[in-house]
């Protein structure tokens, strides 16, 4: 077992040596007052779409990584102008201060929605606008486009952090949930997202505590179909499918996914070792071994209103070569 956990670790840091990323970098500043904007987002896109994707910290900074080439970065935030500009990476660039500008609205006959946000002593209260709802397919998108500060969704695995890297406890109906859980809801059944910046004991020390509202519903359900595969790595996937239904206070919820992961690594090591005579360097390079792991997780879940779900069946399936 041991060998194994050392072996999957070298696989991931070598996968990550062989797609060597050039970075991207800038500040985002407010050109009114010069003040550092907090949870931009920042994305980058070429001709086969978005192939990246942060948002600001507190400072401001971004860094994003980009393998060589032509693309559209683009930065938006509620409230302000979006920015797009066009980038050839073929090494590390700085892009230095970007500023951005507070959209101006001319009100006619036009009627502008906005997100509302009301502030607890121990809680932020946030209600999705029309324009989020429908610009969102499930609560992981939400919450993405609500733009929470200090919050960061990851592009490739959908996992929800704080800016520090910390993880965030996800909730339902204040009932623990996992990210496919959140995945699995309805925006249309999303009622309003409690943000509990500094949750404390009650949380078991979670970092930050984002809490889905959602309406009960009698009858129906939903489906939801969604994947992700690398561009530079095509052996590497996310793929996500769930089913929901509905019917009278209880709910049947089938959560499966499946997360290829099929390359090429070659360890590399390099140890120096310092005498009182010299120095002396040892450098080791291996040769391109693959490696390859197909894990496959379906849950099926009751649940019943106002009682934490009951798993039915999990089964976990890997083949590992």
């Amino acid at each position: 077992m041991k060998t194994r956990v050392l072996f999957v670790a070298l696989a991931i840091v070598s996968a990550g040596t062989l797609c060597a990323q050039n970075k991207v970098n800038g500040t985002v500043i407010d050109r009114t007052d010069n003040s550092k904007l907090i949870g931009v987002n920042v994305t980058l896109s070429n001709d086969s779409g978005q192939v990246a994707g942060t948002t600001t910290d507190i400072n401001g900074k971004f860094t994003i990584d980009a393998g060589n080439g032509d693309y559209i970065l683009e930065l938006s935030y509620i409230g302000y102008e979006t920015i797009r500009m066009a980038l050839t990476v073929n090494e590390n660039t700085h892009i230095g201060d970007i500023l951005m500008q507070e959209g101006a609205t001319e009100l006619g006959e036009v009627v502008v929605e906005s997100q509302a946000i009301i502030q607890k002593v121990d809680r932020q209260i946030l209600l999705p606008s029309k324009e989020q709802m429908q610009a969102s397919s499930d609560g992981v998108s939400l919450l993405q486009n609500l733009q929470i500060p200090r919050i960061v969704i990851s592009p490739i695995d959908n996992s929800v952090k704080t800016l520090y890297d910390e993880s965030v406890q996800l909730r339902i109906n204040g009932v623990e949930a996992s990210t496919s859980d959140v995945k699995a809801i309805n925006p249309k059944d999303i009622i309003r997202v409690e943000y509990h910046d500094q949750p404390g004991v009650r949380y078991n020390g979670a970092a930050a505590v984002v809490d889905y509202i959602v309406k009960h519903r009698d009858t129906g359900g939903s489906l939801m179909l969604a994947g992700t595969n690398g561009l530079t790595l095509p052996g590497i996937g996310n793929y996500y499918l769930a089913g929901k239904v509905h019917f009278g206070k209880s709910s049947l919820q089938a959560v499966a996914t499946y997360a290829p992961y099929d390359i090429y690594w070659t360890r590399t090591n390099n140890e120096t070792y310092n005498f009182s005579t010299g120095k002396v360097e040892n450098n080791e390079v291996g040769e391109p071994t693959r490696y390859k792991t197909y894990p496959v997780n379906v849950s099926l879940n009751y649940n019943w209103t106002n009682v934490p779900r009951k798993c039915l069946v999990e089964l976990q399936l890997d083949e590992r070569g």
